[in-house]
């Protein structure tokens, strides 16, 4: 049973999704150290879409800085293995 956080829209750094974002690396970091926050925080799963106007920078910061949390939060699901 997961809860599912879902956004799907044009990625622009005035919207949400940085800020969600963000937030997954509080929720991470917060586990980490022992989960006193999230204790009793519902199993959540984040889903991103999007795209980025073509000459809009910031916004495809955006993109590459939740695929980098992505990356992160797998490998570190493997136990630090990078496959």
């Amino acid at each position: 049973d997961s809860f599912f956080d879902v956004q799907v829209k044009r990625i622009h750094e005035y919207k949400r999704q940085l800020l969600n974002a963000l937030n997954i690396l509080l929720i991470y970091d917060d586990l980490k150290a022992g989960g006193n926050a999230t204790k009793d925080m519902e199993h959540t799963t984040f889903l991103f879409g999007g795209k980025a106007a073509p000459g809009y920078v910031n916004a495809k910061l955006i993109i590459k800085l939740m695929s980098c949390i992505k990356m992160s939060l797998l490998i570190a699901c493997m136990g630090g293995k990078k496959d």
